[in-house]
């Protein structure tokens, strides 16, 4: 599992599918190999399998131990989540087992998005948490941002290959301390443009096909 993100609350292409028109219709993503879709109450059991481990527990603020009522409920709050703009998916490869999630959220900083993401960690070494980052930066460049960050510890090593990966640089904004449960963590901004103007980025593992991120 690669955790990142703490805030919490490429898209080389694809499509993103809404049965209308208004925020409260269901989202699917599909690009870069996968199908990112919300979370439904059928999810529970796998939610628990990757989210009830100690590993998702230092690295991210959810609830532990994660258990079927703990999901179910987190199910609940990311549909009532999209009113305030946060985006909460399951990452899937065929739209239905989930591996992992992605969000995108507002910072409160204009035109700024933030991307969190946690895979499980049956599902390491598929580059599962940085294509779906990339998957979703036309949906937020839809949304009118042009700046994209991640907030990822100075010591999960995973997520700044995923970072880098999903074309993300370290920026010099000031190290910020989060404290959360039982740990204190030092906490690094990573931050890409998505403005539409980028020079494509490798992608992925060797045997992944490079994905050209706009």
């Amino acid at each position: 599992m690669i955790p990142v993100s703490l805030g919490w609350p490429d898209g080389g292409g694809g499509t993103v599918q809404r049965s209308g028109h208004t925020s409260g219709d269901p989202v699917i993503v599909r690009a870069c190999g996968l199908v990112l879709r919300e979370w439904q109450p059928s999810d529970v059991p796998n939610m628990v399998a990757m989210f009830n481990t100690r590993e998702m527990n230092r690295w991210t603020p959810l609830e532990y131990p994660f258990d079927e009522r703990v999901a179910s409920a987190y199910v609940e709050r990311a549909h009532r989540a999209r009113a305030g703009g946060t985006i909460q998916l399951a990452i899937t490869e065929d739209g239905l087992t989930p591996l992992g999630e992605v969000l995108l959220f507002p910072t409160g900083v204009a035109q700024t998005c933030e991307f969190a993401y946690a895979v499980g960690s049956a599902y390491r070494g598929r580059a599962l948490a940085a294509r779906a980052v990339r998957a979703l930066l036309p949906l937020a460049r839809s949304q009118g941002y042009r700046t994209a960050r991640l907030v990822i510890a100075v010591d999960n090593v995973p997520s700044h290959h995923v970072a880098r990966a999903a074309g993300f640089t370290l920026t010099q904004e000031r190290l910020q301390r989060r404290e959360r449960k039982s740990y204190v963590l030092t906490m690094a901004t990573w931050a890409r443009s998505i403005a539409g103007d980028e020079k494509p980025v490798p992608a992925g593992p060797t045997g992944f096909p490079s994905v050209r991120v706009p």
